[in-house]
């Protein structure tokens, strides 16, 4: 938690968006427990949710129009050569599906995520962390739940995460594993770099 806070006063961009997404959050659940915060009022909760969505929105122009810092991410995240071997491009796959690949340099720890995009809505969501092994020089990502309802196209890529990302998933899980809602990312920070991806239709 600390480090998460650390993270959002160094970077006002971020912080904006997680206010977004903590004021959705808050409309679509009707408040949260946890802080004995409770809206009942359908209004309020629509406009809870309106306003998270324009706060998060500003949040993302603002992190698009910050000076990127991830140019020597970008070139680390190549010499990783990530790859995925699994499942095969534009295939058909289950609720629960595994992800795999390879690589060449193996990342730090805690540094890469699968990400879930919806082609519908546009949004991003953070699924697992892979686990690596040396000796065959591959990664796996078992496990991993898809969104939407069979039929919907998603797109599942592997990333590098920088310290703005990370503190954004762990964000992300916290507040989906305190109230059960799991609102989509619309837009990532430039220190989230993908390095491979595959577009597949959930059965």
């Amino acid at each position: 938690m600390e480090k998460l806070l650390n993270s959002l006063v160094k970077n006002t961009p971020l912080a904006v968006v997680v206010i977004g997404v903590l004021l959705v959050v808050i409309g679509a659940a009707g408040g949260l427990p946890q802080l004995s915060l409770k809206v009942a009022e359908p209004g309020w909760r629509f406009a809870s949710g309106a306003a998270g969505t324009l706060v998060a929105g500003f949040g993302g122009f603002l992190i698009l129009r910050a000076p990127s810092r991830s140019s020597n991410l970008a070139a680390l995240a190549e010499g990783y050569g990530l790859k995925i071997f699994s499942p095969v491009n534009a295939s058909d796959v289950k609720e629960y599906v595994g992800v795999f690949g390879t690589f060449k340099n193996r990342p730090p720890d805690k540094s890469v995520w699968i990400i879930e995009r919806s082609l519908r809505s546009g949004v991003n969501s953070f699924k697992r962390r892979p686990l690596f092994d040396e000796t065959d020089k591959r990664w796996s990502a078992p496990q991993c739940r898809l969104g939407g309802k069979t039929g919907e196209k998603r797109v599942l890529f592997v990333a590098v995460v920088g310290d703005s990302g990370q503190a954004l998933a762990d964000y992300y899980f916290k507040v989906g594993n305190e109230t059960g809602q799991w609102p989509g990312i619309e837009t990532l920070p430039l220190d989230i770099v993908p390095c491979d991806s595959i577009q597949v239709r959930r059965r």
